[in-house]
């Protein structure tokens, strides 16, 4: 006997694409008045040409989909290169910058950090402003931070050869207040905190991936879906993203176009079993 075929979410309710990924999707960027904020401050940094931009947040709040999106968009003259560093050495980091600028690296340091300022070297004569964009720093250890200051003391003329963003949870910022770190410290011009997202924005978040995603999206009993969501997520959109596929999910199960508060009780109930939420203080 033929086993029935598996249905997907996308297939049952005609997704151009997956609204609720727990991957990082920059198509799905909503724009909520913290993003904004902290788009307008990436501009203002890029007009200094200097120093350096640093980005906490806790996980699942939107810091790597900011530099994604940043690092894609068409800016004229401006060369983005986006690194993620997860618990590198100080030798790992240069050769996996030497990658980022699609160079082969070299065996030594000293040889991929000269690869390194030759690279930004040309592209400054040539016009180009170059930013290295470092995601998860947080993971790195102390020794290998402190390699930043010599990356940073590059320079060309009067200007640096690039400019570097850092991205982390908020704990970057107690490993830049090492003494040994001042250096790094020293050269932060701005700094963005990304929080999660307000109990009245939740329910526009929602509705604004499903208009992106096209096809013929479910009813959901909207007038407080977005409370009881936030009640559940404390506003973290990756939180969300996990209540909302579940329920697209059991939709598809039990062929649902339109989903009632019952169904979001067995999924919230579901994902609590799993221990897959977290705890909120009320």
């Amino acid at each position: 006997m033929t086993a029935p075929a598996l249905t997907s979410i996308e297939e049952f309710y005609q997704f151009s694409s997956p609204p609720f990924r727990l991957t990082p999707d920059p198509h799905y960027i909503y724009q909520t008045q913290s993003f904004i904020h902290a788009k307008r401050t990436l501009q203002q940094f890029i007009t200094t040409d200097d120093g350096i931009l640093l980005i906490d947040a806790q996980p699942g709040l939107g810091k790597t989909i900011l530099l994604q999106h940043f690092s894609e968009l068409p800016l004229t003259k401006i060369k983005a290169f986006f690194i993620q560093c997860f618990n590198l050495s100080s030798d790992e980091l240069f050769e996996t910058i030497v990658f980022a600028l699609h160079l082969k690296p070299e065996k030594t340091k000293s040889k991929n950090l000269m690869l390194i300022s030759l690279y930004c070297k040309r592209l400054r004569k040539q016009g180009f402003h170059p930013i290295l964009i470092l995601d998860e720093v947080n993971s790195l250890p102390s020794e290998t931070l402190k390699e930043l200051g010599s990356l940073m003391s590059i320079s060309l003329s009067k200007s640096p050869l690039f400019q570097l963003i850092l991205s982390g949870t908020p704990q970057i910022n107690d490993s830049l207040s090492e003494e040994s770190l001042q250096i790094v410290k020293d050269k932060i011009l701005h700094r963005i905190s990304l929080g999660p997202l307000k109990r009245q924005e939740v329910q526009a978040y929602i509705d604004h991936r499903l208009a992106l995603s096209g096809g013929n999206p479910p009813t959901l009993p909207s007038q407080k879906a977005g409370d009881y969501l936030f009640r559940f997520s404390g506003g973290v959109p990756r939180i969300i993203n996990l209540i909302i596929y579940r329920l697209l999910l059991l939709g598809t199960q039990e062929k649902k176009h339109e989903l009632a508060f019952i169904d979001f009780h067995k999924v919230i109930h579901e994902l609590k079993n799993e221990g897959l939420l977290p705890h909120i203080k009320s």
